[in-house]
């Protein structure tokens, strides 16, 4: 790819905080499902665990693909807002999405119908709309400043964003649910508890489009002007160590995320038998973690980032 910036210009504060804030937009809903949407299939909505968990194996499958695909269409976009930024906006329909996975409506009866909701809206929530908003983002670090140290900034105010996200997760989803049913089984504290994340989902991706800017420019060409096929792209990564690295550490630690996230609720409510735990269990990990990003700026700016991921290992 060629890589021609605009006019350099400074970076101002307020950009990067937006770019932590709109990051939230897709940690709450991720946190949120990892955390709690398989407890409430088979707790709340009464499907088998087994197919329940069936649907999380079908995401993750199909995200396998999108993810390489919805990542090749934004390389090819050109828009008056830049090539990635467009794509926060689909934020909108992801809240929408998420909101769906715990509504359940009452028009729906029977054990498959249920069952074919849970599908069809996790599909369409996590390998499609998900994979819209986070592919995109995350990328769009590169082309908001050729700085290092600024990309460096935006990527820590990511990461606070996405911290501040699980806090409040952890802080709101149980209380609320807890408020506002009769008991963690109750569909009325889920559905309002949707909805409420729903309209926090949609008000972070707004401030996220509104408050960024592209500034470097990227084409999807190679250095004859040829445009860049999918396969092409997938090509660089033959004999590319650092990236097979980089994909066994990534998949080992969404690996051991997953499989944290979605039995700690079931542990502190079956072994525990404690379903106000698992916000004040879980936000005593949040602070930790939130103690190492705040240090990330010095610690990226004195150490390089190879001993970084050795000591984060």
């Amino acid at each position: 790819m060629i890589h021609e910036e605009k006019n350099r210009e400074k970076v101002p504060f307020r950009e990067k905080v937006s770019y932590g804030i709109g990051a939230m937009s897709n940690e709450f809903q991720l946190t949120i499902i990892s955390t709690y949407l398989l407890i409430f299939m088979t707790d709340v909505v009464q499907i088998n665990p087994m197919i329940a968990g069936g649907v999380f194996l079908a995401g993750e499958i199909c995200d396998a693909f999108t993810d390489l695909l919805i990542t090749n269409i934004a390389d090819k976009t050109h828009t008056r807002w830049g090539k990635y930024r467009p794509w926060i906006l689909s934020g909108i329909p992801l809240a929408v999405c998420f909101a769906l996975n715990f509504i359940c409506p009452g028009f729906i009866v029977g054990n498959t119908g249920k069952i074919v909701w849970c599908y069809v809206i996790y599909l369409l929530t996590v390998p499609v709309f998900q994979t819209c908003f986070i592919c995109p983002y995350i990328t769009m670090n590169n082309v908001m400043s050729k700085d290092s140290a600024d990309r460096l900034d935006f990527a820590t105010c990511r990461t606070i964003g996405e911290n501040v996200a699980d806090m409040l997760v952890n802080a709101l989803v149980m209380t609320i649910v807890l408020k506002v049913g009769t008991s963690f089984r109750d569909l009325a504290g889920w559905r309002v508890m949707a909805l409420l994340f729903a309209v926090l989902i949609v008000v972070t991706a707004i401030i996220g489009f509104f408050g960024t800017k592209e500034r470097v420019h990227v084409t999807n060409t190679d250095a004859e002007g040829n445009e860049l096929s999918l396969r092409t792209k997938l090509g660089l990564y033959k004999g590319n160590r650092a990236a097979y690295k980089m994909l066994i550490i990534t998949t080992a630690f969404y690996f051991f995320f997953a499989f944290s996230s979605i039995m700690f609720s079931y542990f502190c409510i079956h072994n525990l038998g404690h379903e106000d735990w698992v916000a004040s269990l879980s936000t005593i990990s949040i602070v930790s973690q939130a103690v190492v990003v705040c240090s990330l700026p010095y610690l990226g700016r004195n150490y390089p980032k190879r001993v970084l991921v050795s000591l984060g290992g």
